[in-house]
């Protein structure tokens, strides 16, 4: 059977933006479940920049074709969507302002994400090629990492400090540059059986103990590196599986940025009302609630503006690219 590896890739962007969601709808509260929604959302955003730097590596546009299609696909609809995002906190809570505006649309909200992949994109445009330069970019975010975690940084935000996320966009870009990808997916598929018990083995014993997993702290950037190895691999026989579920998450994957800009209002609401119930069991049942409400909803709308004659429209909207 030949590898899909479009399917491949996308199964593994729905893998992302489930952890992502799972980050999101985790609450403050204790419970082993609610502990191990959260712990299981540190890993999405680390993929994501591992798989954008992947494609950027062999990205030959030309920086003005390059500036307008980010424009396109990534900005515009950042923006529509980021702005319904603030509007639907501030039309409720009050704090109607261009700095509330800013801080929800580029820092204190999940596009902190966005800030940082258009950095990363438009600092490393003319340097993608040099390795050294990409060597010293990675060792310099493996420190400011390490500095992140003792305090020593908190004179920039920590979630769009670049250099804090660089380290997955780099790598990316070096398998990239060296045409690695068919090997590192040939070696997951092959360790999965392996690798995959540790990672549980990891996990249970994190959430036994009560402890969160924090994005910075505790050799957590050398294991959300490794654990990429594991979704690789996961992703490799999740490629191979009966035809529904992969068509599904093919589908959620062909369509996981729309989702990452518009989920989290449906993150807030379902993660309150698990809370509220008291049900412990349905805390882990949150996350597949909201990625198929949400999905569903992008689905809907999708097959609604086609006999409306919008369908051009609401794809630019939503960042929609299958």
């Amino acid at each position: 059977m030949l590898f899909d590896f479009r399917s491949y890739i996308n199964i593994l962007r729905a893998i992302a933006i489930f952890s992502v969601v799972c980050a999101h709808v985790s609450t403050s509260g204790g419970g082993y479940f609610n502990i191990l929604i959260g712990n299981m959302g540190t890993y999405g955003v680390g993929l994501f920049l591992f798989l954008s730097g992947y494609f950027f590596s062999f990205d030959k546009k030309g920086i003005k074709t390059f500036t307008v299609s980010k424009f396109k696909n990534i900005f515009l609809p950042w923006m529509v969507c980021g702005t319904l995002d603030w509007l639907y906190v501030v039309l409720r809570k009050g704090n109607i302002n261009i700095e509330s505006w800013c801080n929800s649309v580029f820092v204190h909200s999940h596009y902190y994400f966005l800030t940082v992949l258009m950095i990363l994109f438009f600092s490393l445009y003319y340097f993608r090629n040099h390795i050294r330069v990409l060597y010293v970019i990675f060792l310099l975010s493996l420190l400011s990492c390490f500095l992140t975690t003792k305090g020593l940084l908190d004179f920039i935000y920590i979630y769009i400090n670049p250099f804090n996320w660089a380290v997955f966009f780099v790598i990316g870009l070096i398998v990239g540059k060296y045409k690695l990808m068919d090997k590192i997916i040939h070696v997951s598929a092959m360790s999965f059986p392996y690798t995959s018990m540790l990672f549980l083995y990891y996990i249970v014993l994190i959430v036994w103990d009560c402890q969160s997993i924090k994005y910075w702290g505790n050799g957590n950037v050398i294991f959300g590196i490794a654990a990429i190895g594991v979704f690789m691999g996961l992703a490799y026989y999740l490629n191979r599986s009966i035809s529904i579920v992969k068509r599904t998450l093919c589908y959620i994957g062909s369509v996981s940025f729309t989702i990452y800009l518009i989920h989290m209002p449906m993150a807030g609401i379902v993660s309150k009302l698990t809370k509220n119930i008291g049900v412990v069991s349905l805390q882990i049942l949150a996350p597949f609630i909201v990625l198929f409400v949400v999905t569903s909803v992008v689905w809907l709308l999708l097959r609604l503006s086609r006999p409306l004659g919008v369908n051009a429209i609401v794809k630019l909207i939503l960042g929609v690219r299958k």
